[in-house]
């Protein structure tokens, strides 16, 4: 496959070859790709997309970058020329965005990760079945599929049509154009599901994929735990709830909100003052996306130290964070148009206790942006 999409590349070349709003070939220049490959292709086709010996090494190098696609031109990329000066560790990465993208572009617009999911699950599978029987891998295969999907969120979630697109209809072989698929991308050898086997470098694919999956939570982790779990799927892009589940049935809802409510707290005290600084940016950034800049000055004054609010705003520029000088700009901009600030506001209340004669009550002034807890504390 990376020999495959590396010549396509350099016959692509600086010149450029026209591509269709779809980001293939033009049906004129199927021909001339598939003799560059040296590979047989239909004589009429529809799009280029249609014949996969052609279509899955072309979505490999635009994947990774070999080409690159301006408008409606493909151009060698940057990549071709470094290509073989890359470190191992580099090729292997690169590798595998390689294989994602095939497996994007395999699954369709609707579910773009389905077959993906597919493939790491069926190398699972294979990697570890214990029956030669073919149908006994079929089951395997549902097995983890069913887990992945119970574990973390549906982004990889695999259809049934989807489950059952590789079937071949002769041999009635569920996984057979899976097979092929997964040997031209080099992770598994073999022509069907009774010898198909996987190579070094589909164990070292699905061993990345497998480490790089959020930790499952499970009903006897403590709310400390689960707190970490959700941090690092909200870090990932991840949403747990369906794996959370399981912690969150035996418990009584109040008690399992107060003790992840609990937790977290206990979590945000015990992080470092960089880390801390870093969240009030990713906090901000969010305010400004949602209510706006008044919120973010909101966030900065509440969750960044300093003496004044420059300073606090140089404490933001030097986390380092993405969006840091973004806050900063919208912010100052905020303050310079005049308006009054949320954190500027004071509210008067009067606070009295219910069915007292006469009337015990005092009257309080507190700042807009007290928190609940501390009007808790005045009162």
């Amino acid at each position: 496959m990376v020999g495959q999409a590396a010549a396509l590349a350099r016959w692509v070349g600086s010149g450029g070859r026209p591509v269709t709003a779809s980001r293939v070939l033009r049906r004129a220049d199927v021909a001339a790709a598939g003799a560059v490959l040296g590979v047989a292709v239909p004589a009429r086709v529809r799009t280029a997309a249609d014949v996969p010996v052609l279509h899955r090494p072309w979505s490999f190098a635009v994947g990774v970058g070999l080409i690159q696609i301006s408008g409606n031109v493909a151009l060698a990329g940057a990549l071709l020329e470094r290509w073989s000066t890359l470190e191992d560790v580099e090729v292997l990465d690169a590798w595998l965005v390689g294989v994602r993208a095939v497996c994007e572009a395999e699954s369709g617009s609707r579910s773009k990760q389905a077959v993906a999911g597919l493939v790491f699950a069926f190398l699972e599978a294979v990697a570890t079945r214990d029956c030669p029987d073919p149908n006994c891998l079929w089951q395997r295969v549902i097995e983890v599929v069913e887990r992945d999907q119970e574990n973390g969120d549906w982004s990889e979630r695999v259809p049934f049509d989807v489950l059952t697109r590789y079937l071949d209809p002769d041999t009635r072989d569920p996984f057979a154009g899976l097979v092929a698929l997964l040997e031209q991308l080099g992770a598994a050898t073999g022509t069907d599901s009774a010898d198909v086997a996987v190579t070094e470098l589909g164990r070292w694919v699905l061993a990345s994929v497998l480490a790089g999956r959020p930790r499952q939570i499970t009903a006897d982790l403590s709310a400390g735990e689960v707190v970490e779990v959700l941090t690092d799927c909200v870090r990932r892009g991840v949403v747990p709830w369906l794996a959370v589940r399981r912690w969150l049935e035996p418990r009584p809802p109040a008690d399992a909100a107060r003790a992840l409510l609990t937790a977290a707290h206990d979590e945000r005290a015990s992080l470092a003052p960089a880390d801390a600084r870093w969240l009030a940016v990713e906090f901000a950034t969010a305010a400004l996306e949602g209510p706006g800049p008044d919120e973010a000055l909101t966030v900065v004054f509440d969750r960044v130290p300093g003496e004044s609010l420059e300073s606090r705003l140089t404490a933001v520029s030097g986390t380092g964070h993405p969006d840091a000088a973004r806050v900063v700009a919208a912010v100052r901009e905020y303050v310079d148009s005049g308006a009054t600030p949320l954190i500027d506001q004071v509210y008067q209340l009067k606070v009295g206790l219910a069915h007292w004669r006469p009337p015990i009550w005092r009257r309080v002034l507190v700042p807009a942006t007290v928190t609940l807890g501390d009007l808790h504390a005045v009162i």
